[in-house]
């Protein structure tokens, strides 16, 4: 499947003049913006109706997407006040109809982004869930960053060495404390795909 989307975090783009640059250098032509609440924004521009104007002067569609993904919606107080865990998001029908959404949208010709607020894809739902899903259903996944563009795949091979440094320290408080042998030590008889699983729950729970 060669069908590419993006990803972006505002919060890497204080000049909204340059981030709309990125977009249209790019070819994309609807952003999807999946922050809880699109109407708070660290940079005013961001703000969810000064976003829209921006991008419909630049003949770019904008679309708000949090709560059909199955976090819940901006109304949602107590989804607000719960911590969210992806894996279990990603089995929910809201989840698999919002990914159906996105597919159905590219399959029809669209370019989309997929927006949060951090600059880091490891750091944002749009990394730690929407890109997993979409890489692992064969598509292309870009996460555009201040001067670069960055394959969903390298961001993969960061959390597999995240999740190397936290089980490596882990490991070493326990042998500090004697309740693991020296030799066990070590990563490397874990493969990397259950690394990568790791990392991804342990990157959930730094985010909630």
């Amino acid at each position: 499947m060669g069908s590419v989307l993006y990803t972006i975090g505002y919060a890497g783009f204080p000049d909204i003049r340059e981030f709309i640059g990125e977009l249209k250098k790019n070819g994309i032509t609807t952003l999807i913006d999946i922050r809880r609440k699109p109407y708070q924004a660290y940079y005013e521009q961001y703000e969810m109706n000064a976003l829209r104007n921006a991008l419909t002067r630049e003949e770019l569609a904008y679309i708000t997407f949090y709560g059909d993904f199955g976090m819940g919606t901006v109304e949602d107080e107590e989804a607000a006040e719960t911590p969210v865990d992806f894996e279990e998001v990603a089995k929910t029908e809201d989840f698999s109809k919002g990914i159906s959404r996105l597919r159905y949208g590219i399959e029809k010709g669209l370019v989309p982004v997929i927006m949060g607020e951090a600059m880091d894809p490891t750091l944002c739902p749009r990394g730690l869930l929407i890109a997993r899903a979409l890489a692992d259903l064969g598509y292309t996944v870009k996460h555009i960053l201040p001067g670069e563009i960055k394959d969903h795949g390298e961001i993969e091979k960061k959390i597999i060495e995240f999740a190397k440094t936290e089980l490596n320290e882990k490991r070493a408080i326990a042998y500090q404390m004697s309740l693991i042998p020296s030799e066990t030590d070590s990563s490397s008889a874990i493969s990397d795909e259950d690394l990568l699983a790791e990392g991804y729950r342990q990157l959930n729970r730094l985010l909630f």
